[in-house]
């Protein structure tokens, strides 16, 4: 049998020009809105179509921000459990192991049987398996009565990092669902788009070209990724300096880009900012966090302004910090962006 090759015209160039980036769509609508909330007035018929498709935009819009601000703080909370489980072979695996060779010394086989894999599987390797290692050593200090208190102690620790744990997994369910609806409204905007320009052909039937006024087509046209409208970052700022980032060039950054500024440090307070250069490293506008906290702001809020290509972390305490950012671009009116 002969399959039948669709005809071209038939198919929603809006939906394949966007099926691998959710952000490359907020451009093309937002476009669209713009270029039709510019010429409806006194135009029933352009008023009409855009009373339907801007408020469809606006929570398209909506939706991509709380889908990349879910996303920045399911990666500081992998950095908390995480933390946990590095901060056990820092501070207290020697302490336990030690509370075990003071009764069963090493090389012995009760030692061994209580750590079978050596200190070698709890501290490296991935982090699931780290975790199952001091499952089971919870599990074998059952069995001896002179490690009591121990099992106590590690049990104690299990908590806290089964919860950050759990509370990891759930925010990045969260995430997994609100890129299923985010992808549901994309499919639904690209029928939208479609369907105006279907009208549009039919309102300008007899002069075709205005249609063309209505939709930027080298954005159809582009190869664009995610990756070009996103820009995460992570590093340690010592004690009073500041922390130089390079902004890509690709990033379509403008005053109402979404940024998530994370303080992964529980002790210091955090400063984030723009500037213009590599030698001025400060601004009169700035975003403080404060320890162990994440705010959502936009690029204006912390100082941006076109010809900005660089962010600045600043550590306002006495000890170094790590810090965690994401910027998601957005789009702007024509001339505002830089």
């Amino acid at each position: 049998m002969v399959r039948k090759k669709k005809w071209a015209q038939l198919y929603n160039q809006f939906d394949n020009a966007t099926k691998s980036s959710k952000k490359k769509m907020r451009l093309i609508i937002n476009d669209h809105c713009r270029r039709l909330e510019s010429n409806k007035t006194g135009d029933p018929e352009l008023e009409a179509m855009y009373d339907l498709t801007n408020p469809k935009r606006t929570a398209y819009d909506l939706k991509m921000k709380q889908w990349d601000s879910s996303k920045g703080i399911g990666k500081g909370m992998t950095k908390d459990w995480t933390n946990l489980l590095d901060e056990i072979n820092d501070t207290v695996l020697d302490v336990w192991e030690g509370q075990v060779t003071y009764f069963f010394p090493m090389r012995t086989p009760t030692y061994i049987a209580i750590f079978p894999g050596g200190r070698m599987a709890i501290t490296s390797g991935p982090y699931e398996d780290r975790l199952a290692a001091l499952d089971a050593l919870s599990e074998t200090l059952d069995n001896y009565k002179d490690l009591e208190n121990l099992k106590t102690t590690v049990d104690a620790k299990l908590v806290q990092v089964h919860q950050a744990r759990n509370s990891q997994r759930s925010q990045y369910d969260k995430v997994g669902t609100t890129s299923t609806e985010l992808e549901e409204m994309r499919v639904e905007l690209a029928n939208l788009l479609d369907d105006n320009l279907c009208k549009l052909k039919v309102k300008y039937r007899q002069t075709l070209a205005m249609v063309e006024n209505f939709y930027d087509l080298s954005l159809l046209r582009k190869n664009v990724s995610d990756d070009d409208f996103m820009f995460q970052s992570e590093g340690t700022v010592e004690a009073g300096a500041s922390f130089l980032i390079t902004l890509p060039k690709k990033l379509l950054i403008s005053t109402n880009a979404t940024c998530n500024f994370i303080n992964l440090s529980g002790l210091v307070d955090l400063q984030f900012f723009f500037v213009a250069n590599g030698t001025n490293l400060d601004n009169l506008v700035k975003i403080s966090v404060q320890p162990s906290e994440t705010i959502e702001t936009t690029a204006a809020e912390a100082g941006w302004a076109p010809g900005m290509g660089f962010l600045v972390v600043k550590n306002m305490g006495t000890m170094s910090a790590e810090f965690d950012l994401s910027i998601m671009a957005a789009t702007v009116p024509e001339g505002e962006g830089g």
